[in-house]
């Protein structure tokens, strides 16, 4: 997200929305929880978020091989 604002939203003092479906709904919401006030983005939509992620944990960690676990999904657990 800091990439995209600082490549095309920046110099535009521009407003940042995003939108987040399935997992990356789960990703998103993480992020938002983890920066808080320091957020980049001023408005949020998560569609079809897990709700209860903890019950989850073991069978994303392991999909794919870990895959999931070993690119994105470790920085969002280690805030669990």
């Amino acid at each position: 997200m800091q990439y995209v604002y600082d490549t095309y939203i920046k110099d535009y003092n521009s407003k940042v929305f995003a939108i987040g479906c399935s997992m990356g709904a789960m990703i998103l919401s993480n992020a938002l929880g983890v920066d808080k006030e320091d957020s980049i983005v001023d408005g949020a939509v998560c569609v079809q978020a897990a709700i209860k992620k903890w019950e989850g944990i073991e069978t994303f960690r392991n999909a794919l091989g870990g895959l999931y676990n070993r690119g994105m999904g470790k920085y969002q657990f280690d805030y669990l």
